[in-house]
């Protein structure tokens, strides 16, 4: 047991050590980015993934060159999905329910929607648009070599 643990906080470890040496590097080169996140329709844009985008901008060094896709492109338009909490049940009432309905009467939420709050954004998390970042990095690239990085952060599609 003891070396089983053993073996899996050091290649924990390892691993760890090995993405902060791989980001550093692509980093201190200042990688050309695509960002894609969440669908143009507002049911593929849960906060979440909106969080996520935004998390990448926070890690990125500044000022490097990058493009941000989300949802339908339009910074205005509320389109980011996330769960509105209805005021709490008392826990009486709330147990009770639970017994003799559901979790989901026990714990009201409603689903609503906001504008985004990332900080850039590009255009459209579309295949036209994604199609046209490509385009744009592959000219960038080959003026100025230097690693790429394409981030992709949402629930895919059957289509």
């Amino acid at each position: 047991m003891k070396t089983t643990m053993r073996r899996t906080h050091l290649l924990s470890l390892s691993l760890l050590c090995a993405s902060t040496f791989l980001a550093g590097t692509v980093f201190a080169q200042s990688p050309k980015t695509i960002i894609v996140g969440g669908g143009p329709n507002p049911q593929s844009n849960q906060v979440a993934i909106e969080s996520n985008v935004r998390y990448m901008l926070r890690v990125l060094p500044p000022n490097i060159w990058k493009t941000v896709l989300f949802s339908n492109g339009d910074p205005k338009e509320e389109n980011v999905l996330f769960e509105s909490k209805s005021k709490n049940l008392p826990e009486g009432e709330r147990l009770l329910t639970l017994l003799l309905k559901n979790r989901q009467a026990a714990y009201p939420s409603e689903l609503k929607y906001r504008a985004t709050t990332i900080p850039q954004l590009d255009g459209p998390a579309k295949p036209d648009s994604v199609n046209e970042a490509f385009d744009k990095l592959q000219s960038e690239v080959t003026a100025h070599p230097s690693p790429m990085l394409l981030y992709f952060t949402g629930h895919g599609s059957p289509n």
